[in-house]
């Protein structure tokens, strides 16, 4: 007798760690960030590669506007202003997917590789080249 209530007492506490440990997981996937929410900055490239490879020095600048309008610039030097500034509209879809203009002859996409607050890293097909791009948040000015 004793030594069921010896394993009762043991067993017991554990059934409640358990509850308690899954109640967390699912407090926590409760109060996801969402990702239009770290988007919503401005961004600028700190590394890319081209097909697995470091490319060249290439500067990207671009800004996720909460209207859904983006403002992007891109140059093969430090960006210093607005000059070649493109501007458009882009949506996410299922949190993975950017599309740029939408349903214009200038629709492009970039697939979400990883993001939070401080890292956004896309995918990006540009003429048959595979694009792994790394931005962090930062103004070009």
């Amino acid at each position: 007798m004793n030594k069921f209530l010896i394993l009762a007492l043991i067993l017991f506490p554990l059934c409640f760690c358990d509850v308690s440990a899954q109640d967390n997981v699912d407090t926590l996937q409760s109060v996801k960030i969402p990702v239009k929410q770290f988007l919503c900055k401005k961004w600028l490239s700190s590394s890319y590669t081209e097909d697995g490879k470091k490319g060249n020095d290439l500067f990207m600048f671009i800004e996720f506007q909460n209207n859904g309008k983006y403002v992007y610039i891109e140059d093969d030097n430090p960006i210093k202003d607005d000059t070649w500034a493109e501007y458009g509209t882009w949506e996410i879809v299922n949190d993975n997917i950017l599309i740029f203009d939408k349903g214009t002859e200038d629709e492009d996409r970039m697939n979400i590789v990883t993001i939070d607050d401080k890292t956004l890293n896309v995918n990006y097909n540009f003429n048959k080249v595979l694009m792994n791009i790394t931005f962090i948040p930062g103004n070009f000015k």
